[in-house]
């Protein structure tokens, strides 16, 4: 733990954008396919230290990449969420009386790391960026 605080640390230091958001759970009714309930998942000690390893791992290899292909960039996207997405969290807003459109939209975009793009750019392709 003592060492993800340290690496947490040094990457605020060095300019870390940090994304803090909260993990949304649906108690939910089965049989009808209704929610029931929406409770906030407690963020724990130990999700900052996993989290802190990933991003480590993350690092390490992007540096690898760029040392071994200097010339091309391994690209990862998602996409916009479409409308079919986030119509049901637009209801279950209503259902439960969440009042800020913030929180929605953060369920939203959590929904939408779902799904994930990757592809290789290389330096003399910029138009590929385009897609």
């Amino acid at each position: 733990m003592k060492l993800s605080k340290i690496l947490n640390k040094k990457r605020t230091a060095n300019g870390a954008l940090t994304l803090a958001s909260s993990e949304i759970r649906f108690d939910m009714d089965w049989e009808t396919r209704t929610p029931k309930a929406v409770q906030e998942k407690k963020h724990l000690d130990t999700h900052s230290m996993v989290e802190e390893f990933m991003l480590l791992a993350n690092i390490s290899v992007a540096e690898k990449i760029l040392a071994e292909y200097p010339d091309c960039a391994m690209l990862r996207r998602h996409p916009v969420p479409t409308e079919a997405s986030y119509k049901p969290l637009v209801e279950v807003r209503n259902l439960f009386n969440v009042t800020t459109l913030g929180k929605v939209l953060e369920i939203v975009l959590q929904w939408s790391k779902l799904r994930v793009e990757y592809w290789c750019l290389k330096k003399s392709d910029p138009a590929a960026l385009e897609d």
